[in-house]
C-alpha cells in the first residue's frame, strides 16, 4: 500500500510539473499564430497535453483567448479584446 501511494505522488507531482509547462507555453504563444499539437507535444503526453490546455482554457475568462481547431490537432491564440469593446458589444446585443 505505500509504495501506491508513493507512486501516486508522483505521478501527481510530474502530472503538476508537466501542467505548469503547457500554462508556461500557453501564456508565451503568439496571437494568431497556429501550433501544431504534434509538434509541440511527444506523441505519449499528446492526452495530457490537450487536457492541460482545457484546463487553462476553463479557468480564464473568454478561455484565456485560446481555441482549437476542428480536430484538436491545432492550437492559437486571439488577440484578447478591450474591455470597453467588450462591454459595448455585450450593451449593443440588448
Amino acid at each position: 500500500m505505500h509504495l501506491l501511494f508513493s507512486l501516486f505522488n508522483v505521478m501527481n507531482s510530474d502530472s503538476l510539473e508537466y501542467k505548469k509547462k503547457v500554462w508556461r507555453f500557453l501564456e508565451e504563444i503568439e496571437p494568431e499564430k497556429k501550433y501544431t499539437i504534434a509538434r509541440v507535444a511527444k506523441p505519449e503526453n499528446r492526452g495530457a497535453f490537450v487536457e492541460a490546455v482545457k484546463e487553462y482554457m476553463s479557468s480564464l475568462p473568454y478561455n484565456g483567448w485560446i481555441s482549437f481547431n476542428s480536430d484538436y490537432s491545432k492550437i492559437y491564440k486571439n488577440h484578447p479584446v478591450s474591455m470597453e469593446k467588450l462591454i459595448y458589444e455585450k450593451n449593443s446585443h440588448k
